[in-house]
């Protein structure tokens, strides 16, 4: 038996109450179906059709709420994502003139969906089996076939996230007989060799071909962790967390190692380097713990850019947690504690940018660039837009999977569908930048009570003012 029905600009949506969710075409032939036993639905069992205003068509089930967008699941609501959802069965939904949805559930009152809350898709570690396994997300990669994105934790293995189900599955890494479970750096390179580093067992790889991983050895002493991975078109940088960094040549297996000399202007300005990125002339970038570190191709001669005390222009500080080539050219820094700089390779001069500028905050952990040139920054106290243009900035604090997430610098992702990804220590969050809106409602103000030295005042008393 149908329970409800919907019909937009290309199909007709039929719900049913055992049989799942139909879609036609609307000249009647069928499109698509959607039901629990091909993994697409909750529950077969439909009591409400919505379209929301970003064509997304939300069905409401018995085990919670589905949003389709583009006739693939983009996300499942339900009170083991969503506590705050009073009842997983849902039995009505409504779309009011501010585009809010009120949703009506069965004996647990009504929740409400505003549509401008930006509330970033978030996943942490639960009881379900296919949660994220750990809630300190450390690292973030896409994987090869450009659909999942691979996860590095803290204490949790690896996971393969799938964005259309919302499906965590661990992928479990062994390495002389144990599990590795401490993952700080993923990266594929161009033969689609997989790189796992870790903390406390070095870096590990395995090819397309194999099923094991192996660990690659280099003739000197390993540091204590692999922080990041830069795959180039002959190699691999590694960051050998503290001792320096390395190049790994692909072809003729060959290593070379850097490491800071203070008798040697030339080599690396610090061994503690956290984050490495490749410009578009391909130079290679170093963030460090003092200084900006610069390679330029052919060169094996490192140039330092510091902070100069007497110097506006120069860097805001030596401590600097990421980096990230802007379209236009400038070298983004993210910095401990000094905010955001705009460094311009071609003047050797800076511009910065703090909270005074209406940035979240001075902790700047990683920087990722949308499709329209707007830089998205997480810091030790949210997350910020950032018009590279005008340089204005919009702040997002409270939203959920945002208040109290600690975010690592390479736990920041751009998916080949324009999605980005952030991680940290309260878990993953995900979002689509042009579905991040500001609320075009002014709210209604509302005076119930007027006090004039803790008395309560009313209107045409003696007490009143004129």
């Amino acid at each position: 038996m149908a329970t409800s029905a919907l019909v937009d600009d290309s199909s007709i949506w039929i719900g049913y109450e055992s049989k799942g969710l139909l879609s036609l075409n609307l000249n009647g032939t069928h499109k698509a179906t959607f039901s629990l036993e091909n993994k697409k639905l909750p529950s077969n069992q439909i009591r409400s059709l919505l379209k929301d205003e970003n064509g997304q068509i939300w069905v409401a089930t018995f085990e919670g709420i589905t949003i389709l967008k583009n006739h693939q699941v983009k996300l499942v609501v339900n009170q083991q994502n969503y506590p705050e959802l009073p009842n997983h069965s849902i039995w009505s939904l409504y779309k009011d003139s501010h585009k809010n949805i009120w949703i009506g559930t069965w004996m647990g009152g009504l929740a409400f969906h505003n549509t401008f809350n930006n509330s970033f898709l978030h996943y942490n570690k639960s009881t379900s089996k296919n949660s994220l396994s750990d809630n300190i997300v450390s690292c973030l990669a896409e994987s090869i076939n450009k659909r999942d994105i691979l996860i590095g934790t803290d204490d949790g293995d690896l996971n393969s996230f799938n964005p259309e189900t919302n499906i965590f599955t661990k992928i479990p890494v062994f390495y002389n007989g144990q599990e590795v479970k401490n993952i700080k750096s993923i990266a594929y390179d161009k033969d689609q060799t997989l790189w796992i580093g870790t903390y406390g067992n070095g870096l590990l790889y395995r090819t397309k071909h194999d099923i094991d991983f192996k660990q690659l050895t280099p003739p000197f002493n390993m540091g204590l962790q692999v922080l990041d991975l830069l795959p180039t078109e002959n190699g691999l940088w590694v960051s050998d967390y503290p001792n320096g960094v390395y190049f790994y040549n692909f072809e003729t297996k060959e290593f070379t190692r850097f490491l800071h000399n203070p008798l040697d202007i030339n080599t690396i300005s610090n061994n503690n380097v956290r984050h490495i990125i490749k410009d578009k002339h391909d130079n290679i970038w170093f963030a460090t713990e003092n200084g900006l570190n610069v390679l330029k191709k052919g060169s094996r001669d490192f140039i330092h850019i510091f902070y100069q005390e007497n110097n506006a222009k120069s860097i805001a500080t030596n401590y600097i947690y990421s980096l990230h080539e802007g379209s236009q050219g400038y070298i983004w820094i993210g910095t401990n504690g000094h905010g955001l700089d705009k460094y311009d390779p071609n003047t050797d001069t800076t511009e910065h940018f703090t909270e005074k500028d209406g940035l979240t905050g001075n902790e700047i952990f990683s920087i990722l660039e949308d499709s329209e040139h707007n830089l998205w920054i997480t810091t030790e106290n949210g997350i910020s837009k950032f018009n590279t243009v005008t340089n204005e900035t919009q702040s997002f604090i409270s939203n959920k999977g945002i208040l109290n997430n600690h975010f690592h610098p390479t736990a920041a992702l751009v998916s080949t569908d324009k999605e980005l990804y952030f991680g940290g220590s309260n878990g993953l969050i995900r979002f689509y930048p042009k579905e991040i809106q500001i609320n075009p409602f002014l709210p209604i103000t509302t005076i119930t009570h007027f006090y004039i030295n803790n008395e309560v005042v009313l209107p045409y008393t003696k007490k009143s003012c004129s």
